[in-house]
């Protein structure tokens, strides 16, 4: 990495302060590639790189040159200061939105939702083919993203799409920081949903919808007022490895897990704390804690990543996980490792929430977008192609055996109160003796 831009990302940590966010990197300049899903990383580098097309047409001043005369290190440190100078107005967001503000997406709403169908389809794709493109933030992985985009664009090729994933907690505090900022950046936001509820709080932030598609879904899985809607579901899951385990020893039950013989043997993630009200919904408080407290006389392995959970799991370094995504082992799973899944009750489930900002500065192509997702096309692409569980009642799914009508979901009315979700947060560490 050049010394400049090992300087522009430091000038940028300093002026977003403790939270490294991406605040202010997407302004007038097309600093990443269209129909291009890209990590945080990628885009501060390409961005950095794209800020500089100062002068010699597309050539990229990177900071790397080294004349050897006096004349020529004298114009590189000129073009580094400007270099410098243009990325810091970038940051601190001086540079122009590219935002194109068709429209007001509530009035938008109100005027789509008076015509008919096939009127509002082509309402919407008339104010979207101007806008000609929209920027969706995310959580989930980005091959994913890319295969819903790939078919999205089969029926809307004129809808150019760039996407921003991001760890699900700093995805929210960066959407926080750009609507009290007043930039107005984002189309349509996905995120997983009990770290999404903050996005419910500030008022002026979220649009609700009321989708037509809505009476194709379980009413736990949208809001009455259509502030938010589950496009996929994460279903906890206990992942074995049956080199290991036979089938007679298979747990059925959580009780199963007590057995002498997991005693040091099993995996559990350290972020399972929802999983304690879960059981205080099934079983009662005094349950729920007891029976946590003996869970934690298993010597259990704790990890921080389901992914490696079930891929250590797989690799017979451990006989079973405790709970993990039920999607994620399936996909590790039909690649050939020697895994089973089962799923115990209580049922959990975590919906991934779609929100739509009030001002997205592409509207139409968000509203289009929005509903396409939550239709059955765009729920067949997530559910077979893909093969997350889905919410829609109507589509097929490539995992039918996951889909279950859960006992315990992570949505506002049940998991929305931070205060409790950090109280659950803390019993489960100190049950389990975590301090970091």
């Amino acid at each position: 990495m050049s010394m400049l831009f090992s300087q522009l990302v430091t000038n940028r940590k300093s002026l977003a302060g403790d939270q490294d966010e991406h605040l202010g990197w997407r302004e007038g300049l097309k600093l990443y590639s269209i129909n291009q899903a890209v990590s945080e990383d990628e885009i501060a580098a390409k961005r950095a790189l794209a800020v500089f097309k100062l002068d010699k047409g597309s050539r990229i001043v990177t900071g790397e040159a080294s004349p050897s005369n006096f004349v020529g290190r004298i114009l590189s440190m000129g073009r580094r200061i400007i270099f410098l100078c243009v990325a810091l107005f970038a940051v601190s967001g001086f540079l122009p939105s590219k935002a194109s503000a068709t429209g007001h997406v509530a009035e938008i709403i109100a005027k789509a939702s008076s015509l008919g169908k096939k009127e509002k389809e082509a309402f919407l794709v008339e104010g979207a083919k101007r806008e000609g493109e929209i920027t969706i933030y995310g959580s989930s992985d980005v091959s994913h993203f890319n295969e819903s985009m790939r078919v999205f664009n089969l029926r809307y090729p004129f809808i150019k799409s760039s996407y921003l994933r991001a760890s699900r907690a700093r995805l929210v505090s960066t959407v926080m920081l750009e609507w009290r900022s007043n930039r107005n950046a984002v189309d349509i936001i996905n995120s997983v949903l009990y770290q999404g509820f903050e996005l419910l709080a500030p008022k002026g932030l979220i649009q609700p919808y009321l989708s037509p598609e809505r009476a194709n879904y379980n009413p736990i899985f949208y809001a009455k007022d259509g502030s938010w809607y589950t496009y996929h579901t994460l279903v906890g899951a206990l992942v074995y490895n049956k080199n290991l385990v036979k089938p007679n020893e298979v747990p059925k039950t959580y009780d199963d897990l007590l057995q002498p013989k997991w005693k040091g043997r099993l995996i559990f993630d350290t972020l399972s704390d929802y999983l304690l009200a879960s059981f205080e919904n099934a079983w009662g408080k005094e349950k729920a804690v007891e029976y946590m407290k003996k869970l934690a006389t298993q010597q259990l392995v704790f990890h921080g990543n389901r992914v490696l959970e079930v891929n250590l799991v797989a690799a017979g370094e451990f006989p079973i996980a405790i709970d993990v995504h039920a999607d994620s082992a399936a996909e590790v799973r039909e690649k050939g490792a020697p895994i089973g899944i089962t799923l115990l009750r209580p049922y959990l489930v975590k919906p991934h929430g779609l929100f739509l900002p009030r001002n997205a500065p592409h509207p139409f192509a968000a509203l289009l977008y929005h509903d396409w997702l939550l239709s059955a096309e765009g729920q067949t692409v997530w559910g077979k192609n893909i093969g997350r569980t889905i919410a829609r009642k109507d589509v097929p799914v490539r995992h039918p055996e996951f889909r279950v009508d859960p006992d315990f979901a992570l949505i506002p009315e049940t998991y929305a109160n931070r205060a409790a979700r950090e109280k659950y947060t803390r019993e489960f560490r100190d049950i389990f003796g975590l301090t970091n």
